[in-house]
């Protein structure tokens, strides 16, 4: 059975979404501030719910992971955003699809995106994250050119850059203190 959660920094779970989790991701992939420059979701849960079912095929067949971010307080887990590896080759995977749960503080956002790349740099191997970012989304062009992200291309819409597993043991020094 595939293990479907993960505690790879001192706060962060990354956990498998599950069916129950639809309303949630709903919730955050349907807040116009939240998801401006994500792909559109539907209007209807049903129509996430089925989305849901055709991942859970992939993610039984290795293809991609959708994890939801959990802190835990008082023996509670409590969900503070998500975010998917897809794109899976050999060598490389996209960490996209990465949103927060308003009032998430800065130091969470931080250490989810640590725990991605903790998940796919180091317990899955991958050897480099290729990213396209929507010129537009300042912010996330920031932090992961802050991360060590090279700028490869760009085009009228999107940014590409990627970001190496080497350059991510370098951060993860740097970001030590998220770490055990």
């Amino acid at each position: 059975m595939k293990k479907k959660s993960f505690k790879l920094t001192k706060n962060i779970y990354l956990t498998l979404i599950n069916i129950a989790d639809a309303k949630f991701i709903y919730n955050l992939r349907t807040n116009k501030n939240l998801s401006q420059y994500l792909n559109p979701t539907s209007s209807k849960l049903t129509d996430q719910i089925k989305w849901m079912k055709n991942y859970f095929k992939r993610n039984n067949k290795n293809l991609e992971y959708y994890f939801k971010f959990q802190v835990k307080k008082n023996n509670k887990f409590y969900n503070i955003g998500v975010a998917r590896v897809i794109k899976l080759s050999k060598n490389n995977f996209s960490f996209g699809s990465w949103i927060m749960k308003p009032g998430s503080k800065s130091w969470q956002a931080i250490e989810c995106a640590l725990s991605i790349y903790e998940f796919a740099f180091i317990k899955k191997k991958f050897k480099k994250n290729l990213m396209w970012m929507d010129l537009k989304n300042k912010k996330v062009i920031t932090f992961h050119k802050l991360m060590g992200a090279v700028e490869t291309n760009r085009d009228k819409k999107q940014l590409y850059a990627y970001l190496t597993s080497s350059k991510y043991k370098k951060i993860k020094k740097k970001f030590s203190f998220f770490y055990y």
